[in-house]
């Protein structure tokens, strides 16, 4: 296996902006079973969510939806 990519080819691949070459570099990476990239991209593609951000949502949501009868 080749060594790890680089750290702003994978920002430029989860932004989007990765050169066509780039892609195929990282996705030719990946195929090759380097798990601490996929790690990297895995976290990039789906950051941890604060249960803050939850209750602001949901607080957003509940302004929004009338109440109905028997509904608290």
């Amino acid at each position: 296996m080749t060594s790890c990519l680089e750290r702003d080819v994978m920002d430029r691949f989860v932004a989007g902006s990765a050169s066509r070459r780039e892609c195929r570099e990282v996705v030719r990476h990946l195929l090759g079973g380097c798990g601490a990239c996929a790690a990297v991209l895995r976290e990039a593609f789906h950051p941890p969510v604060q249960e803050r951000d939850y209750d602001e949502a949901l607080a957003r949501w509940i302004g929004l939806v009338p109440a109905q009868a028997g509904c608290p």
